[in-house]
Formats: structure tokens, C-alpha cells, sequence
């Protein structure tokens, strides 16, 4: 009862509304590192497949020459490309994200632990 009567009614209503957009800043925040380490997955993954055919063509071109082989390895370094692509974009968002609230988030999230 004596904090209700110290406290004014802006005080007592803000802690629950910085509470809220906390959580939506984390939630969008783990979104985000959640793509970025998809992105990096699938990267990782394209770039084997395209050791995998690098490998594959170089001992296919000493036997024969396959216009498929050539295909193949430009399609996944197309790929690799995109994936790398998307990879620096979702890296500079949460590169963005952390800065714009490095103070407020860093500064709660050692007060929540």
C-alpha cells in the first residue's frame, strides 16, 4: 500500500510497458539470430556441394569433357553467392538491431540475470 501512495500512476504503469517492448525487441532479436544462423547453415552446406563438385569435375574433365559438370558447378556457385548474399544482409540487420539498443537491452538483460 505505501508503494501505490510513493509511486505515481505514470510510474506504476511504465515498468509494464517497458517489460513489453523489451520482449518484442528479444523475440525480434532471437528471430533474427535464428536466420542468420540458418543462412549460415545452408551456406556452409552449398559451399561442400560445390567442393563436392569442384572435386567431382576436375577428375570428370581429364576423362571427359561434360558441359553438365560445368553447369552444375556454376549453379552452385550461384547459389553460394545468394546464400552469401543473404547471409551479409542478415548480418548487417542485427549489426543495425545490437547497436540501436546496445545501451538499453545490453544494461536489461544484466539486470534480468
Amino acid at each position: 500500500m505505501f508503494c501505490r501512495a510513493v509511486l505515481s500512476p505514470h510510474a506504476t504503469s511504465f515498468y509494464p510497458r517497458w517489460r513489453e517492448y523489451y520482449n518484442y525487441e528479444r523475440l525480434k532479436r532471437g528471430a533474427l539470430e535464428r536466420k542468420l544462423k540458418f543462412a549460415n547453415d545452408k551456406l556452409q552446406f552449398a559451399e561442400e556441394r560445390r567442393e563436392q563438385a569442384e572435386s567431382k569435375l576436375s577428375t570428370s574433365v581429364r576423362q571427359t569433357a561434360s558441359e553438365d559438370s560445368w553447369a552444375k558447378l556454376f549453379e552452385f556457385e550461384e547459389k553460394v553467392s545468394r546464400q552469401q548474399k543473404q547471409l551479409d544482409k542478415a548480418q548487417k540487420i542485427l549489426k543495425v538491431l545490437r547497436s540501436k539498443d546496445s545501451g538499453s537491452v545490453v544494461k536489461s538483460d544484466i539486470m534480468i540475470m
